[in-house]
């Protein structure tokens, strides 16, 4: 996956350098205005893209916060934030081997995709001026305390959450290849969740689910290479669109229960714990559900929204005009 926006923004760091007005307030702190492109120098204070702003950042060091105003973009390369960043409606962080020294918080904004990059607190998306929260797809990065959705998109790979994943409300919940300290819990997602090749210390809760569930398996919902292993309970209730369980290591109980239709248990998990609820034997022989071969991914879907943003960002701030970045 990934590779599609390392070129793309490397092309953007070659773009120039940047477009930005210092204003100090009485505070002594600095608050710098971006738009535009900036390089590596060190933004003293806060740094502000004003509403409907693109700012493109390269080696820039901001010591205070970021905040991305109303339909605003902010792509940042090898970027280190003192603070935290947050996003108003529609607003737009892309960050690719960027370090967060704070939280990220979305607030009814377009999204965030996170790549090779570290936040030290919570990530956060959610509802805002009664807009749902946007997408969050990461990869390679470490998230240092809770990952949650409340209302939007969530698709998780190679990623290390030190806290808790929570899922409420959103249109579904992806997790490849990862580890996630805490538990789990994704709850009325309108299109289920898959988790795959994953490792989850705490328990874990699929609760009210309209669509799939897949845990583990390559089975009919997603393609899925690997097993997932589960440190506590795991329980999966109340799922309208199907249930499918293979290819999982739980040391806990696991819970299949009034899922319609009835959860489909796989030959190759292992719990320790007890098996309760409902559910019937799956060989693998008989998918639950075909998948159209030309139908979009989810991954892909994404990825399709991370490009347009990415390239109408980049298209802005260069026609913003070059001028030296003043901290």
């Amino acid at each position: 996956m990934n590779k599609k926006c390392a070129a793309a923004l490397a092309a953007a760091a070659a773009l120039g350098a940047s477009t930005l007005l210092v204003a100090a307030p009485a505070s002594a702190e600095l608050v710098t205005r971006c738009v535009g492109e900036g390089g590596a120098v060190t933004v003293p204070g806060d740094l502000v893209v004003p509403r409907n702003g693109s700012c493109s950042l390269d080696g820039t060091t901001i010591t205070g916060d970021v905040r991305i105003g109303r339909g605003a973009d902010l792509i940042a390369e090898n970027v280190t934030v003192g603070g935290g960043v947050t996003g108003a409606g529609n607003a737009y962080f892309e960050a690719f081997s960027t370090s967060v020294d704070g939280s990220v918080v979305l607030n009814g904004s377009h999204g965030a995709y996170l790549e090779d990059s570290e936040v030290g607190d919570r990530v956060l998306t959610q509802w805002g001026d009664d807009v749902a929260g946007g997408f969050v797809y990461t990869f390679q990065t470490a998230v240092g305390d809770d990952l949650v959705s409340r209302g939007g998109e969530l698709f998780v790979e190679s990623t290390e959450v030190a806290g808790a994943l929570r899922s409420d409300l959103s249109q579904y919940t992806d997790l490849y290849d990862s580890f996630v300290d805490g538990g789990v819990l994704v709850r009325d997602n309108e299109l289920g969740g898959v988790v795959c090749a994953s490792a989850v210390q705490g328990d874990s809760r699929f609760v009210g689910n309209i669509d799939a569930v897949q845990l583990g398996a390559d089975g009919p919902f997603a393609d899925c290479d690997g097993s997932n292993f589960w440190g506590g309970d795991v329980a999966v209730r109340d799922t309208q669109g199907g249930v499918l369980v293979d290819h999982n290591i739980v040391d806990g109980d696991l819970t299949l229960r009034d899922n319609d239709p009835v959860a489909l248990f796989g030959p190759r998990n292992l719990v320790r714990g007890d098996v309760l609820g409902e559910f019937d034997e799956w060989d693998g022989s008989q998918p639950a559900r075909q998948r159209s071969a030309t139908a979009e991914t989810r991954e892909q879907a994404l990825q399709r929204k991370v490009t347009q943003r990415h390239d109408s960002a980049v298209r802005s701030a260069d026609r913003a005009g070059n001028a030296h970045l003043r901290g």
